[in-house]
């Protein structure tokens, strides 16, 4: 964990984070001394543990920092933002580099939430929320770099980031968590390791379960994404987490748990365990024990769905241009749907694809089923790689929801999930009327009807 202690804010104390309502926190991202003094730390404490018997079961470092330990920075919750002395000076220098004219200071009347309208308030905000995100993605990839320049691939590297999909939930959350810039990572940081816990907003027994970042382009870069079941069980029956789900008997934690799996296997990453109340091991009562030990023995027999698998259904983000969302055009009823989307999609009965934009421009002809959020901020060179890739786009609002793109089909544009769903549902699925949730892998289909979990393996 690489959020400073005590001592270093008074020693460093203009390089703390400031609000924008002068509240204050631990380090502003845009600190040097920060950056390089974390590094050193790090790399100090893998020298210290080398030099010990237990050097030789180290095996990599997840780096954590700002709030939860997920690089969501200081202020994201409540809508304010960094004045710091450093951010200033970041921000300063980030627009004379994209030559943003008239340049504006910290803070700023545009950027204060509720967004409110003012002459060019809108290209201020795009602008600052496209800084934030850049600067937060290369933090990331300076510790990467840093980190693999002294260790090479000796240890696994990996980060908790790159969660636009489940902050959409809150439209002030995605765009101050700093978190908009995950295809910039992606790109750029040696990554070997990212990680997300299971959505929070999806998370109900009667939901599929999601991850809150681009799974399938972790992959596609070679990043092996880690899915972390923190869900409190059975033995918690007094502790909800903030999705407010609490889970009262055996039977319904290990489906918990079973339908976490399932989505893992589908795409062919890890599941971490974490108890992660202090003193509290709710994983560790013998029925869960047993329980894990027997899903361990079924998951090893699935195999993932291979990208562009036939039937897939890709949901294609760009993130980047979600800063064109800090607007008074947008609120968390329309972003909210983003997050609603990834389980909409599980209802299809097709396998289905997390990527971003990037990523799928890079593999398009591998999908006939696109649904991309917001296509109303994308930017001209994306709305014209979609009409060579499919056909003429229609006329595009700024806050229109979604788009459903399918060969040889007209192509959708609407604002509700239901829409998506029956634009995008299998023939056969229709009639469930979306009760019904697909975990699809390469050998495996397995079917949540919100009582019982049904599972059918090919052996073929």
């Amino acid at each position: 964990n690489i959020n400073v202690p005590g001592w270093w804010g008074l020693r460093y104390p203009d390089e703390l984070f400031v609000s924008n309502r002068n509240r204050r926190a631990l380090q502003s991202f845009c600190s040097e001394i920060w950056r390089q003094n974390s590094i050193d730390f790090v790399n100090d404490i893998i020298k210290s543990l080398e030099n010990r018997p237990v050097g030789v079961s180290v095996s990599g470092v997840l780096l954590m920092g700002f709030r939860g330990g997920e690089f969501q920075l200081w202020g994201e919750n409540v809508g304010e933002y960094d004045c710091s002395a450093p951010a200033q000076k970041a921000f300063s220098t980030w627009q004379r580099k994209k030559q943003v004219s008239p340049e504006i200071e910290l803070p700023h009347p545009a950027l204060e939430y509720p967004f409110q309208e003012g002459e060019n308030y809108d290209l201020i905000r795009k602008n600052f929320f496209q800084f934030v995100a850049e600067r937060s993605a290369d933090n990331i990839t300076w510790f990467a770099s840093e980190f693999k320049k002294q260790h090479g691939d000796k240890y696994s590297f990996g980060v908790y980031y790159g969660y636009p999909m489940e902050h959409s939930a809150s439209l002030k959350r995605m765009l101050f968590s700093g978190h908009l810039g995950i295809q910039k990572v992606l790109n750029e940081a040696p990554l070997d390791i990212i990680s997300c816990p299971a959505s929070y907003s999806l998370r109900r027994l009667n939901l599929s379960h999601a991850y809150m970042n681009p799974v399938d382009s972790a992959l596609l870069h070679g990043i092996m994404p880690i899915l972390e079941n923190d869900i409190r069980n059975y033995a918690t029956k007094f502790f909800g987490d903030s999705s407010g789900t609490t889970v009262f008997s055996l039977r319904d934690s290990q489906l918990t748990s079973s339908k976490l799996n399932l989505l893992a296997a589908a795409h062919g990453t890890v599941v971490r365990y974490y108890a992660i109340i202090e003193g509290m091991d709710f994983f560790a009562p013998l029925p869960m024990i047993k329980s894990i030990a027997q899903e361990n023995r079924l998951l090893m027999k699935l195999k993932p769905a291979p990208l562009g698998m036939k039937d897939q259904v890709a949901m294609v983000i760009d993130t980047m241009s979600w800063a064109s969302c800090a607007s008074p055009a947008f609120n968390d009823q329309i972003t909210r749907k983003i997050s609603e989307l990834r389980d909409t999609l599980m209802r299809t009965g097709r396998s289905v694809a997390f990527i971003t934009i990037d990523d799928w421009e890079k593999n398009a002809e591998r999908w006939e089923n696109v649904v991309i959020p917001l296509p109303g901020v994308l930017s001209q060179s994306r709305k014209e790689f979609l009409e060579k890739t499919f056909e003429k786009l229609p006329t595009l609002k700024l806050n229109d929801v979604f788009m459903v793109l399918r060969k040889g089909e007209k192509t959708l544009v609407c604002d509700d999930t239901k829409e998506v769903w029956q634009a995008t549902a299998l023939p056969q699925v229709l009639s469930s009327e979306m009760k019904n949730v697909w975990y699809v892998g390469g050998n495996f289909t397995a079917i949540w009807d919100g009582n019982k979990l049904d599972i059918k393996i090919n052996d073929k």
